[in-house]
């Protein structure tokens, strides 16, 4: 995966500000595309370049969204949990 640099990294800062924009169009679309990216299996190992990099408040909050969102996850399935409840392991 590349970095989140450059032309990707002011792409992502494009999509986070459309989100935002209050056109309910383009508020859809970004959503959808940042929804994909952030479900992305390696969108997390971007974060601390985006945190550096990036010079958007609310992509850095939408970095650490992601990455908070993996972890979340991640502890979730290591701890024996499944959609909020733990498992049955009888």
């Amino acid at each position: 995966t590349l970095p989140y640099s450059g032309e990707k990294l002011v792409l992502l800062e494009t999509l986070v500000e459309m989100m935002q924009s209050g056109d309910p169009q383009k508020m859809t679309q970004a959503t959808d595309i940042l929804n994909n990216v952030q479900q992305s299996t390696n969108f997390w190992l971007q974060t601390d370049n985006i945190i550096e990099q990036s010079q958007s408040v609310q992509t850095v909050f939408f970095a650490l969204a992601a990455l908070h969102a993996c972890i979340k996850v991640s502890l979730a399935d290591k701890m024996g949990f499944a959609r909020g409840s733990p498992k049955n392991e009888s």
